[in-house]
């Protein structure tokens, strides 16, 4: 083999890694090109509905201190409304809880998750219902957009599409004991889909985990009446 054949093999060699690391982050539909800076919140669905769940919210420990200090404890919906069914069911719901307060206002609602931009244009997802569901045990939950969020920078740490959701759906779905619920590093990955009409905020039907019919991995949480309005 000629000096030049042998340079062309290690040049081909090294540069595998690389290409191998740009093909896996176009199968993770990620980057977003939405994203124009760290700070800045994607607009862009996940093409194959996979997302990494993430906790977010005004949420106290028990001793009474605040534990995401990332959180201005004031959701960007407010009491803005949006379009058609979603404009009457958050009048009929959001609207009230918000007069409350933001943390009392979210230990009400409970069940909530950001990505005011991702699932409607401009505002009108406020009071949209997604569905999250946990792929490898059939378990879901019904949530209610009420933020903006995650941030490009944790989607770009986690190489993934992120949804941010109340902590109760990580404590339904997976189970997780923290009182903050999930981070990006752990992984844990949701489909994501619009909720189906008439859907309510809460944990979803009950599925068969490990020999037995649940809704929710946490016993404190499953079988929870959800909100249901006036």
């Amino acid at each position: 083999m000629t000096l030049g054949a042998c340079i062309a093999v290690v040049l081909m060699a090294a540069a595998q890694p690389e290409r191998a690391g740009r093909i896996h982050a176009r199968a993770s539909g990620y980057p977003d090109s939405s994203c124009r800076n760290d700070t800045d919140t994607g607009s862009s669905r996940s093409p194959d509905g996979l997302y990494v769940l993430t906790s977010f919210g005004c949420w106290m420990a028990p001793a009474g201190q605040h534990l995401d200090p990332n959180d201005n404890c004031m959701p960007n919906c407010g009491k803005r409304i949006s379009t058609g069914a979603e404009q009457r069911r958050w009048d009929d719901t959001l609207q009230r809880q918000y007069s409350v307060g933001g943390i009392a206002a979210e230990n009400r609602l409970k069940w909530f998750s950001a990505g005011v931009l991702r699932f409607g244009a401009g505002l009108t997802a406020c009071g949209k219902l997604l569905k999250i569901a946990n792929p490898a045990n059939g378990l879901s939950a019904i949530v209610t957009v009420i933020d903006k969020g995650p941030q490009c920078l944790v989607e770009q740490k986690a190489g993934r599409y992120v949804i941010d959701a109340s902590v109760p759906v990580a404590h339904c779905l997976f189970g997780t004991t923290r009182a903050d619920g999930l981070g990006w590093k752990e992984a844990k990955t949701v489909i994501v889909t619009e909720a189906e009409p008439g859907a309510i905020p809460g944990p979803g039907p009950a599925v068969k985990v490990k020999g037995k019919m649940t809704n929710c991995l946490r016993p404190d949480l499953a079988g929870i009446e959800p909100y249901r309005g006036k």
